[in-house]
């Protein structure tokens, strides 16, 4: 609970801890140290960095959703930084 008041994160929300963004990568502009995600293209990210696979409720490490990407391709972050969404 600490660590969730620390970043400013509401009771509802969930997310991935960003430690730290390879200076090569492509989202070096957009992510930054201590942001957190809270979802990709709309689907949620739990504090354990699952996300909700299938619609029989079942949950997969959410490194699932970069695998259905391409290069080049764009996918929608929400991000918390300084407790604002």
């Amino acid at each position: 609970w600490q660590l969730r008041k620390f970043f400013k994160m509401d009771e509802d929300q969930s997310g991935l801890l960003i430690n730290y963004v390879s200076p090569v990568s492509n989202s070096q502009d957009v992510l930054k140290r201590d942001d957190i995600i809270l979802s990709i293209d709309g689907d949620k990210i739990a504090n354990d960095s699952t996300v909700l696979f299938r619609d029989t409720g079942e949950r997969i490490t959410f490194e699932y959703l970069l695998t259905t990407k391409f290069v080049g391709d764009h996918c929608r972050l929400q991000i918390l930084r300084e407790g604002k969404v």
